[in-house]
């Protein structure tokens, strides 16, 4: 909780000091209000030079210290699509098929049995897949 919390809740309550009628209390609230804005701004340093100690020891330890994060600028774009777009404009890909070079040894047509498939079933097409295996075999020499 920061200074200006602190400002907001007593505004918040509707104290005001001077419309105390005992002398004694009213200098007690305002005595009491000086030194907790004094421990606050204390408080309030402590928290920054705590976190610079933090900071340190991490940058000794080999690690990273807090990242500075600074208030965001509203209606600021810093995309760089445009940039991005300018460098690299939009062509159709070379294609690089290595389907192209692989030499097929044996084709296969797959059947489907019709009277296994439900009746509201609809052909969409077929598609080639090209499977690609090791096949290692003996190899037996006779000197």
């Amino acid at each position: 909780m920061n200074l200006e919390d602190l400002k907001q809740k007593l505004a918040s309550l509707n104290i005001n000091p001077d419309e105390i009628k005992d002398e004694k209390l009213a200098t007690a609230f305002l005595t009491m209000f000086s030194i907790t804005e004094e421990q606050n701004k204390i408080i309030e340093s402590l928290k920054a030079e705590n976190q610079k100690f933090r900071d340190e020891i991490n940058l000794l330890k080999g690690e990273q210290a807090k990242p500075e994060i600074r208030a965001s600028k509203k209606n600021k774009d810093i995309s760089s699509e445009k940039e991005r777009k300018e460098i690299m404009p939009n062509k159709p890909r070379e294609s690089n098929s290595r389907k192209d070079k692989i030499k097929i040894h044996r084709t296969e047509i797959c059947k489907v049995d019709r009277s296994t498939l439900p009746s509201d079933a609809v052909f969409k097409g077929c598609r080639c897949v090209t499977i690609r295996d090791i096949i290692v075999m003996p190899q037996n020499t006779n000197y």
